[in-house]
């Protein structure tokens, strides 16, 4: 089995950016919901999230060429406290 790790981190972050998108439009929608605490709650767990998919875009391997690389300047997980 074969596995393009480059690739399903670029998925990972594309997907993550969809969704603080998509939060952000929900959240921007109800005023009210914008000022809760539970809204809170939510930019805090996702941005954790976006933090460890971060993470994950710095992992690397020199020995293994073309699939483990450095994507740390390439890919960026908006926060949604960003948007």
């Amino acid at each position: 089995m074969k596995a393009n790790f480059d690739g399903m981190r670029r998925n990972a972050t594309h997907n993550m950016n969809d969704l603080a998108n998509e939060l952000k439009i929900f959240i921007e929608s109800d005023d009210e919901l914008a000022d809760s605490g539970y809204m809170q709650a939510i930019v805090e767990a996702f941005n954790k999230a976006a933090h460890s998919v971060d993470v994950f875009n710095c992992i690397y391997d020199d020995d293994v060429d073309g699939d483990i690389n450095d994507l740390s300047d390439a890919l960026h997980v908006t926060r949604l406290d960003e948007l």
